[in-house]
Formats: C-alpha cells, sequence, structure tokens
C-alpha cells in the first residue's frame, strides 16, 4: 500500500498519540490512506468538517429534528444529509475498540435496536480555528448521565438509557473518514475526502434536512425508549393479563436469550424486538465490570 507521508501527518495531527499508535494499523485506516495517496488529495481542510450520526435509537425516539436544532445553534452547517444500515458486522467494525468491554447482552441489544431502522449521517462543517470533529465531540457529552453538562447535546436529549444515547460522532477526521467507509464504504469515503478538499459544499437547507428526517421517521417505528414503554409493550407481546414487572422481563429475556445458539446470538427476536432490547438495556449490565477501552473517546463514550 502506498502511505504519503504528509496524508499520514494531516490525518494523526488531531490524534491523541496513545490513541494514533493503537488504531494506525486498522485495516481501514490503512485502506484509506492508501486510496487518498492515490488520489494526491491534500486534506487540508478536514479540520472544518466532522459528522454525526443519529442512531436507530435516536430515530425511534424521535430526537433527531431537536439534534438538528442544537446543531445549528453550536454554528455547525450540515453539507450532506444521507441515511445507512449498519448491520452486525458493521457494528463490530465501527465500535471495534469500545466493543472490547460489551457484555453478551450489550451486543444483542446493539443488533436488535440497529437493525430496527436507519441511522442518519449528517456531514457537517464548523468555522473555527478548533477540529469541528474536536468540538463536537466534546460538546456532545458522555453517555453517563450524571456526567453531562448543561448545554451538551446528550444532556438535552436526555437518553433514557445509557446504551440507548442516540447520537455518534468522530473524534478527529480519521475517525469521520473510516466511519464513512464503514458505513457507506471506500469510494464514498473518498469522494467525500474529494468534495471537502474543495471546501465548497453548500450548506443544506435547515428544512430541507427537516423534511429528510421525516422521511425516514415515517418509514421507522416510535418508541421513547422508556423502561414502562418497554414492559407494556412486551406485557402485550406476551399476552400477559397484566404489565410485566422488571424481574417478570428479566426472566422473559432470558428465556428469550438462552434459547439463541451462538450462531443466531445476533438475529432479531421475531416478537416485540424493539421492546425486548429496549428492555434489556435498563435491565442488565451493558458492560465488562472493570473492563476498558484501549484508549477513550474525548466525551468518555461514543
Amino acid at each position: 500500500m502506498i502511505a504519503n507521508d504528509r496524508i499520514l501527518q494531516m490525518l494523526s495531527k488531531d490524534v491523541d498519540p496513545q490513541k494514533w499508535e493503537v488504531i494506525r494499523g486498522d485495516i481501514h485506516i490503512r485502506e484509506l490512506v492508501d486510496q487518498f495517496s492515490r488520489s494526491e488529495l491534500e486534506l487540508d481542510h478536514s479540520r472544518k468538517y466532522t459528522i454525526l450520526a443519529i442512531k436507530p435509537c435516536g430515530v425511534l425516539a424521535r430526537k433527531a429534528s431537536a439534534t438538528l436544532s442544537w446543531l445549528l445553534k453550536q454554528g455547525f452547517d450540515v453539507v450532506a444529509f444521507d441515511t445507512a444500515r449498519i448491520t452486525a458486522e458493521k457494528s463490530r467494525l465501527l465500535w471495534h475498540w469500545q466493543l472490547h468491554k460489551a457484555t453478551r447482552y450489550r451486543l444483542w441489544v446493539m443488533d436488535n435496536i440497529l437493525n430496527s431502522t436507519e441511522t442518519i449521517i449528517l456531514v457537517l462543517r464548523h468555522q473555527s480555528s478548533t477540529s469541528a470533529s474536536a468540538l463536537l465531540s466534546e460538546n456532545k457529552g458522555p453517555a453517563d448521565a450524571s456526567r453531562q453538562r448543561p448545554g451538551q447535546l446528550r444532556h438535552m436529549l436526555k437518553p433514557e438509557a445509557y446504551l440507548l444515547n442516540f447520537v455518534h460522532t468522530a473524534d478527529d477526521p480519521i475517525d469521520m473518514y473510516r466511519d464513512l467507509y464503514i458505513l457507506k464504504g471506500i469510494e464514498y469515503a473518498t469522494s467525500m475526502a474529494r468534495a471537502i478538499e474543495k471546501d465548497a459544499m453548500a450548506a443544506l437547507d435547515p428544512g430541507v434536512v427537516r423534511r429528510k428526517i421525516l422521511d425516514v421517521e415515517f418509514r421507522s417505528l416510535h418508541h421513547d425508549l422508556s423502561l414502562p414503554s418497554a414492559l407494556e409493550g412486551l406485557s402485550k407481546a406476551s399476552q400477559s393479563r397484566s404489565t410485566l414487572d422488571e424481574n417478570q422481563a428479566r426472566a422473559l429475556i432470558l428465556a428469550s436469550f438462552s434459547r439463541l445458539t451462538e450462531r443466531s446470538a445476533s438475529n432479531l427476536i421475531a416478537d416485540a424486538p424493539v421492546h425486548m432490547a429496549v428492555a434489556a438495556a435498563h435491565l442488565f449490565e451493558m458492560s465488562i465490570p472493570g473492563a476498558s477501552d484501549p484508549f477513550a473517546s474525548r466525551s468518555g463514550t461514543k
């Protein structure tokens, strides 16, 4: 593979040195460096751009419009709008390092929620001397509600559960390009890099973006991601005469989970998959005790 030193320098400029040592051998990054080097891209304007993905949990809970309003208030322009389906395979690549600490239940919840609807991808531009990725990641706020601060995106969105935290951002330009590669393919990531190099993409009209959001939401289920709603949905699906309590729901989920073979553990549960996944996100441990990421994102959790 070709590795242009200038490309490497530009991509690693905003990356924590410890993180760079971990990720520089990643095949997606190596292929991107090769592709960008062959295309003789300069990447001078990459620091102005970043991406925000409104994850399926954010679409289900109808948080996309509020997210857009927050972004506009923070001075971000939306220059491209797209969607993607995050399969189990893509999720393992996208959050490869973060999943070092994932429990089996976390993977199961992820696969059910991520497969339930589309992910909205917003390519953003911010006119600031600070890296747009760093600015957004730091002001997005951590998934842990106890660590969120007023003014941060997640503090405003108020996630119901740690894992169902609505949005994903890139910590730095190399994260942005790697995420686009995994979500949409290397040619898409390269074409976006070319557009970013020209730095001439017009900001999309917010009204147009909102209509695109409504189109995605129209194709999606609606769920507030609260435990009471999930318990009510599970009760109806299981034909229970009364609403299940937490212990009954936990037992029902464990029974369903135990019937899964290792081969099919990532598949959707046939009955009420979203209700089951939301309940599991509230009732089960999502991280292995004592485990940690090889490196921490700027906001603590993506």
